[in-house]
């Protein structure tokens, strides 16, 4: 009878062990999904404050481009750069924006 007491205790233990590492296993497991979710969180996000009740024509919008020339030549590469502004314009004129509207900024970098 003592022989069969112990096999029962220790079959209990056995199973309070297995039940105790399975539960360890789930809890491990969403602290490793909960982690992965952070890490490669998406970044990129939009705000938007206010709001309107109205649709309205917007008269403004800004678009920011930057194009580049390299030559050992600078008076070359400043003549390639007025010819890329004046294409630029050529194309958004012919887009329908008016060419008051386009401004050309230069980098001071």
């Amino acid at each position: 009878m003592n022989d069969s007491l112990q096999k029962r205790r220790f079959q209990n233990f056995n199973l309070l062990g297995l039940a105790l590492i399975a539960v360890a296993l789930v809890i491990g497991a969403f602290v490793i999904a909960g982690a992965y979710k952070y890490k490669f969180k998406n970044t990129q996000t939009i705000r938007v404050t206010g709001s309107a009740g109205v649709d309205f024509t917007s008269d403004l919008i800004v678009w920011n481009g930057s194009y580049s020339r390299n030559d050992y030549d600078l008076k070359a590469a400043y003549a390639q750069l007025k010819s890329d502004e004046n294409n630029i314009k050529s194309y958004l004129t012919r887009k329908g924006i008016k060419q008051s509207e386009i401004y050309f900024f230069r980098s001071k970098n």
